[in-house]
């Protein structure tokens, strides 16, 4: 029985010893937020690339919403909400296209930025970019910053979070976004979270 337990136990200080080692050249490059609950509104930005898109992605909803109207009457409403298909609106850095079916009714918004829309990294370090000026308008007791992250755009997302949360004092969030996928808020889903 000795001999068994010491056996195992000889095994076990050899891998722990074994596992220290092939990990000690282990280092971590980015240590990423973690998620938590939260009543603020978010303030989305897109990063991709070397570039910070601001994304107004609420203001450019009731501008759809605006054009899109009301039904006319109770008949008219699969029309009405057909007529969503292709609506559009635009600011300086994106396309909003509105998009809807009727069975089951789901209405969403695809976002397309525009091209060389938003800032570059470089831009945004500077004490009177663009950027900085649209941190100066966030509440930041009701409102918190929100990144959507692109697989190329880690390190634009790090230095832009860097400048709201430690250098404002802002709240900050975020959430990957494939490299091919698209930019689209629904009326059902995921809502964003402060980290």
């Amino acid at each position: 029985m000795v001999d068994l337990l010491s056996n195992t136990v000889g095994a076990l200080v050899f891998i722990m010893i074994f596992t220290v080692m092939a990990a000690s050249g282990v280092v971590v490059l980015k240590r990423l937020p973690l998620e938590h609950k939260t009543k603020s509104k978010p303030i989305n930005f897109l990063c991709e690339k070397s570039r910070i898109i601001p994304l107004d992605n609420a203001g450019l909803e009731s501008r759809l919403k605006a054009k899109w109207g009301r039904p006319y009457s109770l008949f008219d409403i699969y029309s009405w909400v057909a007529r969503y298909n292709g609506l559009e609106v635009e600011d300086e850095h994106f396309v909003a296209r509105g998009e809807s079916t009727i069975s089951p009714l789901s209405l969403s918004i695809l976002f397309t930025q525009k091209r060389d829309g938003g800032y570059a990294v470089n831009q945004i370090q500077l004490s009177d970019s663009k950027y900085r000026d649209l941190l100066k308008r966030v509440k930041a007791e009701s409102d918190f910053v929100h990144f959507l992250v692109r697989p190329d755009a880690i390190d634009s997302f790090i230095a832009a979070r860097k400048i709201a949360a430690e250098e404002m004092g802002i709240g900050t969030g975020w959430m990957p976004l494939a490299a091919d996928s698209q930019i689209r808020f629904t009326s059902r889903g995921r809502t964003p979270t402060e980290q």
